[in-house]
């Protein structure tokens, strides 16, 4: 009873020392548990994950963020001259923009499914003991990618690596987390997929899914990203090698001897793309179904003929005439370019995704390709030239070049030949935006983008989002559920973070010669916090742990019965194992408790004193 007690009042003062934090969650509440029973029901999970990718303001509106607003395409429909696409390329994008919103709402979305997926991943048994970290893995990949999107296009975005149940809990972690903290929980889910049992490659008939080659490519990508982003210009040195050491790794990973081996068409053909060597990561379309094929053909095609038997094409994203002329006559890839005059103005529409068999309802087979290995070859070329070591750069840029049937380089200003290069090869993929943000400085994106158009400044080198309740600053942290003895259960533990487990360790009654019985308890207080940071995260900790070392120290004497021995001390450690993003320390107390008095029967004959 006494013991009850102590928990009691030490509950209550865990709460008084943390009354502005929010009310955890009840996940007790929720149902979606009841769906993950089988490793079944996990791989359709995992394949919801996937799908994710191809919904609409993922990859196939993709264009409106990265090209279009680079300015090397147009939109050419009937609606380009005004309204939302158009505030792409005029740069008068606010954060009403209903593209943009429905974008970054969307790349939330797939975050969350995959956050869904990995707090079921131990609710159910695996026929294959690497099954489980392999779908973890997976996962985390797409995780990974979807805020490299988020971060290179956002900058400051919120970091949600959990489950949210509530929209209280939505609310609690609807606020801005600083780039370095994305980047760092992008390179943990990455590390996460190179340390899995996951494939180094996917076979074509495991088209679409992740493996190590992909995470490798995407860490380059994002350590590259991060080596020119002026934010972390300290650490410039540090990412390149970090780049460098990433993308080489995938480079040695390739199943072929030189780029020039793969014909340049075996990328788009819908006949060898799924199993072109060249591609390492793409998103995967069925052909001619409505749920799951492509719209590309729609989208890109030119109004005039038609692509489809069935639509005619919308001109959504289209090659400008200036950066048609800058390729040399002889190279392969200009071919995938054809004139369509708009207005008696000349555009090109790409045939990287004509899916001339689509059949009737135009949805085409035709893959978005995420990552191949000319992105690779030319990231360590730019990774090389950061470096200062320009033959080597040179090696890499040359060997995209030969494949499209040109000389090797001889220009003066080598940066200006890689990225390029890179607008050359990778026209209409959706990669120009994060191209231009590594190769010009910001005050050179504003002066370069200020002469395409004067309403071009500092603010449009991020895209806007709305602005959210209370959001300019983290809110505090939510209240730590107090246990006694132990979590209630092992699924719940870490979603409970933070929290504080109360456990008696000993007891011990005393009884001197002459004196009342007396006794003590010696008591083990444990402390959790949740933070993907580990400065933070320590800090965190501390700050939890001293709040209730003063909240003792202050009464000393809790319930009106129980001492708190100051002449034992608190002692306090802090585990140094580590489990992050879990940051866990423990307290141990000794209290005295109350004495007990000998209760006296009227009827016996001879009381003790």
């Amino acid at each position: 009873m006494k013991i009850k007690q102590i928990f009691a009042v030490l509950a209550v003062s865990a709460s008084l020392m943390s009354c502005n934090f929010l009310d955890e969650f009840d996940p007790n509440a929720t149902t979606a548990g009841n769906f993950y029973t089988s490793e079944a029901d996990i791989e359709t999970s995992l394949n919801g994950v996937y799908q994710s990718l191809a919904q609409s303001y993922y990859y196939q509106y993709n264009y409106y963020f990265t090209d279009v607003r680079a300015h090397v395409t147009v939109v050419t429909d009937s609606g380009a001259s005004s309204g939302i696409p158009y505030q792409f390329y005029n740069y008068t994008l606010t954060e009403e923009n209903q593209y943009v919103y429905n974008r970054y709402t969307q790349l939330f979305k797939s975050i969350s499914r995959v956050n869904t997926l990995l707090s079921h991943l131990d609710d159910v048994t695996y026929s294959a003991s690497e099954a489980r970290d392999t779908y973890e893995a997976e996962a985390r990949f797409v995780r990974a990618l979807t805020y490299f999107h988020l971060v290179t296009e956002w900058g400051d975005v919120p970091l949600v690596l959990e489950r949210l149940d509530s929209k209280d809990e939505v609310a609690a972690n609807n606020y801005r987390r600083p780039k370095a903290q994305i980047y760092k929980a992008i390179f943990d889910d990455l590390d996460f997929v190179l340390d899995s049992p996951l494939a180094d490659f996917q076979p074509a008939s495991e088209c679409g899914r992740a493996s190590k080659a992909a995470a490798l490519a995407l860490y380059g990508k994002a350590a590259l990203q991060c080596a020119c982003d002026e934010d972390f210009a300290s650490e410039k040195s540090s990412y390149l090698t970090t780049a460098i050491e990433k993308l080489s790794s995938v480079w040695g990973m390739r199943p072929f001897g030189e780029l020039s081996e793969i014909p340049y068409n075996q990328i788009w053909d819908l006949s060898t793309q799924k199993s072109c060597p060249e591609n390492i990561f793409q998103i995967n379309y069925v052909q001619g179904n409505a749920d799951l094929g492509s719209i590309w053909n729609y989208q890109f095609g030119p109004s005039t003929t038609g692509v489809t038997s069935y639509k005619i094409g919308q001109m959504h994203n289209m090659t400008t005439g200036e950066v048609y002329e800058s390729f040399d006559p002889g190279d392969v890839r200009r071919n995938y370019l054809r004139a369509t005059t708009v207005a008696g103005v000349t555009y090109y529409h790409t045939m990287k995704y004509a899916d001339l068999e689509c059949g009737a309802n135009g949805y085409g087979g035709n893959n978005w390709i995420v990552l191949r290995y000319a992105d690779v070859a030319l990231m360590l070329a730019e990774a090389y030239y950061w470096q200062g070591v320009s033959p080597t750069a040179e090696t890499y840029l040359n060997m995209v070049r030969r494949r499209a049937g040109l000389a090797d380089w001889s220009g003066s200003d080598l940066r200006q030949g890689i990225y390029d290069e890179r607008l050359f090869e990778f026209i209409q993929e959706g990669l120009r935006w994060q191209d231009v943000l590594r190769m010009y400085s910001n005050e050179e994106m504003i002066e370069h983008y200020n002469a395409v158009n004067s309403n071009f400044s500092v603010k449009d080198l991020l895209l806007p989002a709305r602005q959210q309740e209370n959001d300019a600053e983290a809110p505090a942290m939510r209240a730590a559920e107090v246990y006694k003895m132990r979590l209630p259960d092992s699924g719940s533990a870490k979603k409970k973070a933070p929290y504080i487990i109360h456990q008696v360790v000993t007891t011990n009654d005393l009884q001197p010669q002459g004196e009342r019985i007396h006794a003590t308890a010696k008591l083990r207080t444990v402390f959790c916090v949740y933070s993907p940071n580990e400065e933070e995260g320590s800090l965190m900790l501390l700050n939890l742990m001293e709040r209730l070392r003063i909240a003792l120290l202050k009464q000393v004497v809790i319930g009106h019965q129980f001492t708190l021995d100051t002449t034992a001390g608190l002692e306090r450690l802090m585990y140094l194992d580590d489990t992050a993003p879990y940051y866990i320390g423990e307290m141990a107390t000794e209290w005295i408790l109350p004495p007990v008095q000998r209760e006296v029967s009227p009827w016996e004959p001879n009381p003790r004193p």
